[in-house]
């Protein structure tokens, strides 16, 4: 399990770490993330059309609260536009913290970096429901805290069904046919870069089908 401490600098909390979580991250910080390659004007007049994705393990995760626990799902694909992943994952956590206005990052983070332990799942990309920053001024959020508690080498995007004040227009993503839009944020690669990801994602609707997946495996009865 991980401990919340006390804030350090720039007020994020620290994490007590366990050694499984150390070698995983000790893993990771051996690979790049393997950048899906998108398509680009060609270069002295090369060809370049059939220029395809580079697998990656891409995981999206999420948290169904159940009082005094929760239930933390996992679902890891390759590709974006993968229409199943290839990995499913749950984890039970026996007991969370209360839920504190501003800082839901401490009861959501401990849920998910568990899940990532307990599967020792090593992926080079990670998915949330929510934010990375928040706001204009860009205050950490649940993934800016994943992003420092996995040493900063994995890359987080935050897909939020519903904005948070001040939130800046570009992190809207319209997807389908929806004129209710996403908001997407990021850290580890630019927000460019992110929105055409989740751009990318399976399903002609507004929540791409992997991310309606893991919300459902999340609230599944069973473990």
């Amino acid at each position: 399990m991980f401990t919340l401490l006390k804030p350090g600098r720039q007020g994020q909390y620290l994490i007590r770490r366990n050694p499984a979580l150390d070698r995983h991250n000790k893993a990771t910080r051996k690979r790049r993330l393997q950048r899906v390659q998108l398509e680009v004007p060609a270069e002295n007049g090369a060809d370049r059309s059939n220029k395809k994705e580079v697998a990656i393990m891409i995981l999206a995760v999420d948290v169904d609260y159940r009082e005094p626990g929760a239930l933390v799902a996992g679902v890891a694909f390759e590709h974006w536009s993968d229409p199943e992943p290839q990995q499913q994952y749950r984890s039970h956590i026996d007991s969370t913290l209360e839920y504190e206005p501003g800082a839901f990052y401490k009861r959501e983070l401990p849920c998910i970096l568990t899940l990532i332990e307990e599967h020792q799942i090593k992926a080079q990309l990670i998915i949330i429901d929510g934010y990375v920053n928040l706001g204009k001024e860009q205050r950490p959020g649940l993934g800016a805290h994943l992003y420092s508690a996995l040493r900063g080498e994995i890359p987080i995007i935050g897909v939020a069904k519903k904005p948070f004040k001040d939130t800046p227009a570009e992190a809207q993503l319209l997807r389908g046919n929806s004129i209710k839009p996403l908001y997407i944020s990021s850290l580890g690669l630019p927000l460019t870069e992110a929105k055409q990801r989740v751009l990318k994602m399976h399903g002609k609707h507004r929540i791409p089908t992997l991310l309606k997946w893991v919300d459902r495996e999340c609230r599944r009865t069973a473990l």
